[in-house]
């Protein structure tokens, strides 16, 4: 499917809304929700969970079809947050059938080369893309985190860099690997990111539209966590269209396990706050050899120069 297609047809596939909370009703509470012109009522009991659309019409019939989006959005929100007055802004997908985000399998790609941000899935990232391969670690006991990025690009020699932080957020610490990849990457219109934190690939491929929405606000009236940090990663994504694929933590990857084990040395490490241990894996074969022996995983090195091999 080309990009011209796709970036085309973004403004159908994402459907902005406007919720209020009108009242309570019969053990829950009357809803309006609103799409330029049109309207629709619903009754949502936060006890039982149970959603009701009121009336027919074009509008209904949408909320019909997203039932399940629509839900999420309700049974995510806090007691707090029900009360009459309440405004909401949000987004559901007209085809999430087709899009299939929410599949941990697919390959999520953040297209913003065109004039509206585009997100949509792939059976395999595209050949032949630089790929950036990230993990974060925080060490409780010394309150240190650290996290790692491996580069791989087209027709060179792959890059690893390490850094330490004080940041106590695990989910903070893997935002930040994933910008600092960016950063490493900035000269490509098109790159890959392997993680394995679905904070991250949720956040800025679902989230983030409900967030800006709403002034930076969640869905339960409160404000965004790391808002500066995802403000920076949204900023670094401009004009470009990036891949998001989602690994299983400790399982055999080879490049998320070395990210892993270089992520929790640098959070182990007292002396230095905030480094960059840049190496080249082609001129450190010995050393990461060490590495992976000592953390049990011989093949994983083997793996890395395989898929070195291909570019």
């Amino acid at each position: 499917m080309s990009y011209t297609c796709m970036s085309q047809s973004r403004a159908k596939d994402l459907v902005r809304l406007k919720m209020v909370i009108l009242g309570k009703e019969d053990g829950g509470y009357r809803m309006r929700i609103s799409h330029k012109n049109q309207k629709a009522w619903i009754h949502y009991g936060p006890d039982n969970k149970t959603l009701k659309i009121q009336n027919e019409g074009q509008l209904a019939g949408f909320l019909y079809q997203t039932r399940n989006q629509l839900e999420s959005i309700l049974r995510n929100k806090k007691d707090h947050s029900f009360y009459p007055g309440f405004k909401l802004r949000f987004v559901l997908e007209k085809n999430p059938t087709e899009t299939g985000i929410h599949d941990k399998e697919k390959t999520i790609v953040v297209d913003k080369m065109g004039a509206d941000p585009l997100v949509y899935t792939q059976s395999e990232g595209t050949a032949k893309t630089p790929q950036i391969f990230t993990d974060g670690s925080f060490q409780p006991a010394r309150l240190n985190g650290g996290y790692s990025i491996i580069l791989r690009e087209p027709h060179h020699t792959s890059r690893i860099e390490t850094f330490q932080t004080k940041k106590r957020s695990s989910n903070l610490i893997e935002l930040m690997a994933v910008i600092r990849g960016l950063e490493m990457a900035r000269k490509y219109r098109r790159v890959q990111v392997v993680t394995d934190s679905q904070y991250v690939i949720k956040g800025i491929s679902r989230w983030i539209y409900h967030w800006k929405l709403n002034s930076w606000r969640t869905a339960n009236a409160r404000r965004v966590k790391n808002k500066k940090q995802w403000k920076q990663l949204d900023r670094l994504m401009n004009n470009r269209c990036v891949e998001f694929k989602w690994v299983r933590a400790h399982e055999k990857h080879a490049e998320n396990n070395l990210c892993d084990h270089l992520a929790k040395q640098a959070a182990r490490n007292p002396r230095k706050k905030n480094y960059p241990l840049t190496k080249c894996i082609h001129k450190t074969k010995s050393a990461i050899r060490g590495i992976f022996l000592t953390i049990n995983q011989r093949s994983s090195i083997n793996t890395i120069r395989a898929n070195t091999q291909k570019w």
